[in-house]
This record gives structure tokens, sequence and C-alpha cells, in this order.
């Protein structure tokens, strides 16, 4: 589909030079965390170490254990889940698990090395080593903190309600925070606080680093310089892994945003909020239809200083006959005001180019993912018209968690006689 040389968006240019390529910006978000995973030598090891752990908490004696642990101490009970480079927010959930559940999971990675069963002895013990290290302990708080701020965008960015101008301003929200992030000293603070905090709980033992020790001031002698030593002091603990762990993962996550999320295919697709978006601040402002202008002006023949009066004409017009209610109406209403249409001409092809550019959302994708989870091997036989309930259901589950089961039941058993009583 992306791809430059003979991909759709490489095919589609052959037709007209001009079109513009728009990715699922929830995709390309995921894109960004699974290659900070990928290539961050620190990250890559520790979301390791999680998909291992994942494999061994699904042993059915340890599975046994991780339950009965969590019911005895009145938990609700969690798992974690297998780790997905095309569903990126299961990174998410297992981060946020193992955060509740640290405590739980080192009491069982404890327990199960009594069981009379060698090689579940030899995992835990190597995995229980993982966990209790101050590493683990520093990415656990640092990938939940990024994971946090990214995870609500990754959420908004799927609705199907979102608009192009929503989408282009989380995106720069989620860049800003993820700059003071790595810039802020309170927010690493706080997050070494909670590390630290942690460690003690669990008695992982911190490493002490050595400070360079004063030169002794000798009266009858006069030092120019010194041996065996570095010319600055060796730095803290706190510093040494917010260099080493932390800087690096935000680093690699902030390119990838800006490579993926440039200036200018932001400023172009945001700028269709200004012909399209009748609730947006930019709505027929004309400086914020430039960037637009600028892929497609020429190649369309707008006239930039008849568009300039044409938008002010319009939004005149408008406000006069809807007043206070412009934001509430959709396009579609809008367009039948603007009249007659050769009074308008250059901002209707605004309109039309504008509705020619691809949604940021393509949430089409869900039933693909659906159909692996769906149509399992005890489902093989399934027929397309219940698949495609099935999967409907699945795609709109916040609709179907509402729907009252009962009166649906009702509904079911009063079609015709049955042998069985359903109600």
């Amino acid at each position: 589909m992306s791809g430059d040389v003979s991909g759709v968006q490489a095919r589609l240019r052959e037709f007209h030079k001009s079109a513009l390529y728009v990715h699922c910006y929830a995709h390309r978000l995921n894109l960004v965390i699974v290659d900070a995973a990928h290539h961050v030598q620190s990250a890559g090891e520790f979301f390791s170490v999680i998909e291992m752990l994942y494999v061994f908490l699904t042993r059915q004696k340890v599975h046994e254990v991780l339950i009965r642990r969590q019911v005895e101490q009145g938990l609700v009970v969690r798992e974690l889940g297998r780790l997905s480079d095309t569903r990126w927010a299961c990174r998410h959930r297992n981060i946020s698990m193992l955060r509740e559940r640290y405590d739980v999971i080192l009491a069982v990675l404890d327990e199960v090395q009594k069981l009379n069963d060698a090689e579940i002895r030899t995992l835990s013990r190597g995995l229980l080593h993982e966990l209790r290290s101050y590493h683990f302990v520093t990415n656990l708080t640092i990938f939940n903190m990024i994971l946090s701020l990214s995870h609500g965008v990754n959420e908004a960015l799927q609705s199907s309600m979102l608009n192009i101008s929503e989408s282009n301003r989380l995106i720069i929200g989620l860049l800003t925070s993820l700059t003071e992030l790595r810039n802020d000293d309170t927010m690493w603070d706080n997050m070494w606080h909670d590390i630290d905090t942690t460690c003690k709980s669990q008695d992982i033992e911190l490493p002490t680093v050595r400070r360079r020790q004063a030169i002794r001031e000798r009266p009858d002698m006069i030092t120019y310089s010194t041996t065996g030593r570095r010319d600055g002091a060796l730095p803290e603990l706190s510093a040494s892994l917010r260099v080493d762990l932390l800087i690096p993962a935000l680093d690699r996550i902030l390119s990838e945003l800006k490579r993926r999320f440039s200036d200018q295919a932001l400023s172009v697709i945001g700028s269709v909020a200004s012909v399209l978006c009748p609730n947006s601040s930019q709505f027929f402002v004309f400086e914020d239809i430039r960037p637009l202008l600028s892929v497609y002006g020429d190649a369309c023949g707008i006239d930039e200083s008849l568009l300039a009066a044409e938008m002010t004409v319009a939004l005149k017009l408008l406000k006069k006959q809807l007043g206070d209610d412009l934001p509430q109406n959709d396009l579609h209403t809008i367009l039948q005001l603007l009249t007659p249409s050769l009074a308008f001409p250059n901002l209707l092809k605004c309109v039309q180019v504008a509705l020619t550019i691809p949604v940021s959302s393509a949430s089409c994708e869900w039933s693909f993912s659906a159909l692996k989870l769906i149509k399992t091997y005890l489902r093989n036989r399934t027929e397309d018209d219940r698949l495609s309930d099935l999967g409907t259901l699945f795609v709109h589950k916040e609709r179907a968690r509402a729907l009252d089961r009962d009166k649906i039941i009702d509904i079911f058993a009063s079609r015709m006689g049955r042998r069985m009583q359903l109600n």
C-alpha cells in the first residue's frame, strides 16, 4: 500500500502527481512504538522478557498458581496477553498488569520453584532474576509512562467520529508531551521516586555509584594534573539510568513520530478543516488553507485572491443565516446555503479537493483483525452470514455490550415453539 516504488500510492501518483497518501494514523503510531521496541536495545530486551513471562505463565501448573494467588488476595484476576506488532495496545495492557500485579508475579515465580518440574524451576529462576533487577523496574516505569501518554491518543485515532483536524491536534499534543517528558527534570524525579519505592519494597538492591574523591590540598605542593581518574565526577544512578534507558527510547520514538508525522503532512491534512469542519475555529479562514493550496492550487486552477474573497463573503453569509448555530450544522447543510454556486467557484473546488483526501482512521481494518480471533478451529465451518454477524458484534463491541440480553432471548424464544423454555 505505502510502497514508494510499486505500492498503491506510487501507482495512483502515475495518474495524478499531486495525489496525497494518508496512512492510518493509529497504524502509524503503532509502528512508532514497534520501531522503538526493535531498535533500542534496552527496550527490546525488556519486551522480550515480558514475552517470555507471558509464555511461562500460560503453562497449566503456573497458570493455576497465578489465578489462586490473585483470588486469595481478593484481587480481580488479570493475566498477561501476547505481544503483537499489529495491535500495540497489548503492550500497554501488559505493562499495566505488571505494575499492578508485580508482587503477585514475583510470589508466583517463587512458589513454582517448589514444583516437581525441573524445566519450570529453571525457567522461573531465570525470570525471577530478570524481574528483580533494577533495570527491569526502571524500564517498567518508563514504558508505563510513555504508553500511558500515547494510549489515549491511539484509542481516539481509531474512532470513526474523529475528524482530521482533531487527529492532527492529538498527534501534536503527543509530540509535545513526550518532548516535555524528555526535558523535564521534575517528571523524571517523580518516576525515579516510583522506581526507588518499588525496589525498596521488593528488597531489590540498587548499586551505589562511586563518587569522585576530593583531592586533598597540600600547601607545600602545586598540583598541575591528576592521573587514574576522569576529569568529571561519575554520575549518580538516577542520572545514569535516565541517560541510558529513558533518553534513547524517547529519542527514537520522537524521531519516528516526526518522520511519520512530518510538519508538512500535518499542515496539509490539518488545513482540510478550514473547508470541511464547520465546528472548527479554522472554518473558512483563508490563512489556514494555504498548505492545501500549495499542493493542489495550481493543479486545480484555484485563484488564491478570488478564494480569499469568496471565503470572506461565504462566512458572513452563513453567520447571517445561521448565527450561533453555525458550528452545529454539517457540511451538506452549509453547501446548500452557498447558492448560487457560480458565486463561489474556487471555494467549491477546495471543498471537492478536501473531500478526496482519505480519512486518517481506517476502522474497516478491524474486520480483518477480528477474523483471526473469531474464525477459530472450532468455528472453521461457520457460514458467511453468521461470520459477518459475529464480526459486526466484535468490531462494535461497545454497542453490543449495551444490548439487553434478556430482551434478545425473549424475542428469540417467541419466534417459534421450542422444546426448552428460554424465558
